[in-house]
């Protein structure tokens, strides 16, 4: 994509209402330096150094749809905990608008602590309630999206499975936002991708895909079969699966087959990346962007962040930066 072609894609974008609904966390890194291993088991050292704090999961698209020169709501679960404090802030300070969310007191909200040492992942620890949410609380989000269709450009729906997306209430929000011909997109999980029947586009990365339909990846001929077999099976206008260094493959209803060329950079970090390319996408959509195109400006903004440690947004900056100019 050439960064003129990409400019022009996101100046469309500038103030798209981008409706994000699904599974909030925080993302919490405590970072450190490390040269001794431990006398007491076979484990680093990490000497304190600091704390911080950034939105994760479907808080890291709003970050993202943010960065990007759009606007987002967000409609999800927190519990009435510290973290819910910290992420309430996080959000904020982004700009994201939160009359959508709902609080559960007791619920814990899912943050997850990274350590890390020198740049280096040493340990993970995540905290969470992945039950499914109950039915007030499905009903409490149901009508935040209702109340919603007519004042946004798109839904984009980021799926953990951490219980906040339940069967009903979704596919009724789906079926509101067909109605009314808006946009709907959906990173979902191999376990619950039927509830995501009749979206505008679903994205998976090979693993995910090769789960959902239940058949294994092993080849491009394998991958091609599975990904026609999904778009017809699941109704959806478009379905593209991410494959890495090797860019992403997106199939049509009508069984158009495209392979996108990668954006090749030095891979820092992978997190979060599945989130930053569905957003663009998302975003390139509701700006009027045809599939390809949308994808292919995913493709440039997951390679703007892998560059980078942690879970980061994609800004207009990163994009344009990586296109060249012929």
């Amino acid at each position: 994509m050439r960064r003129s072609q990409a400019s022009q894609i996101l100046d469309r974008v500038e103030g798209k209402i981008l409706l994000v609904v699904g599974d909030l966390m925080l993302d919490e890194y405590l970072w450190g330096a490390t040269d001794r291993i431990s006398p007491e088991a076979p484990v680093p050292v990490v000497q304190w150094g600091k704390r911080t704090f950034a939105p994760g999961g479907a808080a890291n698209v709003v970050h993202n749809v943010v960065a990007l020169g759009a606007k987002a709501v967000v409609c999800g679960v927190v519990g009435d905990d510290n973290t819910a404090v910290e992420l309430r802030r996080a959000l904020t300070d982004v700009g994201a608008d939160l009359s959508g969310l709902v609080e559960v007191p007791g619920r814990l909200t899912t943050r997850k602590t990274r350590v890390f040492a020198r740049s280096q992942q040493l340990l993970r620890v995540d905290r969470e309630t992945a039950e499914p949410v109950a039915a007030e609380v499905a009903d409490a989000l149901a009508a935040t999206c209702r109340s919603r269709l007519d004042s946004v450009d798109g839904i984009l729906f980021s799926d953990y499975a951490k219980g906040a997306l339940t069967n009903c209430w979704v596919r009724e929000t789906i079926n509101a936002a067909k109605a009314r011909k808006l946009l709907v997109t959906a990173g979902p999980k191999p376990e619950s991708v039927g509830i995501y029947a009749g979206a505008t586009l679903l994205s998976f990365n090979r693993s995910e895909a090769a789960q959902a339909a239940g058949t294994p990846i092993c080849d491009l001929d394998s991958l091609i079969e599975t990904g026609k077999r999904l778009v017809a099976e699941l109704n959806v206008e478009a379905l593209v699966v991410t494959r890495g260094g090797e860019g992403a493959s997106l199939f049509g209803r009508r069984g158009s087959v495209e392979h996108i060329a990668p954006r090749p950079v030095q891979v820092f970090d992978e997190c979060g990346a599945g989130d930053t390319f569905l957003t663009a996408a998302t975003l390139a959509l509701a700006g009027g962007t045809d599939f390809k195109e949308a994808i292919a400006l995913g493709n440039v903004a997951a390679a703007a962040v892998v560059q980078k440690v942690g879970v980061c947004p994609a800004t207009r900056e990163d994009l344009l930066e990586l296109c060249p100019t012929e």
